[in-house]
């Protein structure tokens, strides 16, 4: 496998100690309702304008809404070159279910970074 998968409560701790990249993949709108605290939106047609700024080292940790397809995503990054690579497990939804925190009803369509 080349991205390893992680609890919700393991990525946050990543995030906060080593400043993780936390990338959310659903659909823009379900992202602008709510969304992990500090993750950006990420797809295909986005994604090269956050490429130049991550170096192969980065921490990037992906969810979806159920862990499924952050799995396709992150191996998509890994065969891109990158190695700390992170799909996260349950998804948002368990995110939620672990109560970590949440941003909601946000405009912007993607965070800078």
């Amino acid at each position: 496998m080349l991205f390893q998968e992680i609890s919700p409560t393991q990525a946050w701790k990543l995030i906060q100690n080593h400043h993780a990249i936390l990338v959310d993949i659903r659909k823009l709108a379900d992202f602008q309702k709510s969304h992990a605290q500090n993750a950006i939106h990420l797809n295909l047609e986005n994604i090269p304008q956050y490429l130049h700024c991550w170096t192969n080292k980065t921490l990037i940790i992906v969810y979806c809404y159920h862990g499924k397809n952050s799995r396709i995503f992150a191996e998509h990054l890994a065969n891109l070159g990158f190695k700390n690579i992170y799909s996260l497990t349950g998804g948002f939804a368990e995110w939620n279910r672990e109560k970590l925190p949440v941003e909601k009803q946000t405009t912007s369509k993607n965070k800078a970074y």
